[in-house]
């Protein structure tokens, strides 16, 4: 039975109650859902667009923004010198761009740049030149001294690589306990330092420079392996690898 009868609702005061009730309720709703949004376009981001705060990612509805948004992982902020390398390998890089947040505030210099270089897909001339390039680095950069290369490692892939090394190693070897445990014994043992879990291994962004891995010092051994694992596309998607290899072959 209604709290309010059929009669009393149609007097003014009460329609002006429900009304009032429903703005409260709304009010209420969208300071609930906003959060939300906010929450789940954040998981989507990367420097370029954290700082946004946005419900909703703007990425989604630009390409231009996609283009420029692909680019900071080859270009981490926590590599030294990376952003210096843009200006240097990009066309018409406005100098306002000192940081990946300043990119992300750049709304019409992103417009530009990116429009810039996707007109190069309408140009077969040019396209096919970008081409060669790409497949002549890729070839030049599977045989280059891993010693002299740089590489943008990202700490998500830290825990997995290592979690994926050493479970590998403790299966190989008999002893007690569960897997986890045997594995990340191996990794104390190795580096001489103990974790209770492979996501609480920090990024040593200091290892992402060149480096000759010392035979005794296991921690700059297995993040060797892991910048030969970078090379060897280990990390890529599956659907990316298929496309690259294609792309390859079509103009081997």
């Amino acid at each position: 039975m209604p709290i309010i009868d059929e009669t009393g609702r149609k007097h003014w005061r009460i329609r002006l109650l429900i009304l009032f009730m429903y703005l409260v309720l709304t009010i209420l709703g969208v300071t609930m859902v906003y959060p939300f949004l906010v929450t789940i376009t954040s998981s989507t981001t990367n420097a370029l667009d954290y700082y946004r705060f946005s419900p909703f990612p703007r990425w989604l509805l630009s390409r231009e923004e996609r283009f420029v948004k692909g680019l900071v992982d080859y270009f981490p902020e926590t590599l030294s010198g990376a952003m210096e390398q843009v200006p240097q390998l990009f066309d018409d890089v406005p100098p306002t761009w000192g940081t990946w947040k300043a990119v992300g505030d750049d709304r019409e210099g992103m417009q530009q740049f990116a429009q810039h270089y996707a007109a190069i897909t309408q140009d077969p001339v040019r396209w096919a030149r970008a081409r060669r390039m790409a497949a002549d680095y890729d070839a030049f950069a599977a045989t280059y001294p891993l010693d002299d290369c740089i590489t943008a490692l990202s700490p998500l892939d830290v825990p997995v690589f290592l979690g994926d090394e050493y479970r590998r190693k403790a299966r190989a070897l008999d002893g007690n306990g569960t897997l986890e445990t045997r594995a990340l014994a191996l990794l104390a043992a190795s580096w001489g330092v103990p974790y209770d879990s492979f996501y609480r291994v920090p990024m040593f962004n200091n290892l992402q420079a060149p480096f000759t891995p010392a035979p005794d010092d296991g921690r700059m051994q297995d993040f060797y392996r892991m910048k030969q694992a970078y090379r060897d596309h280990r990390f890529a998607p599956r659907s990316m690898l298929r496309d690259w290899h294609g792309f390859a072959r079509g103009v081997a």
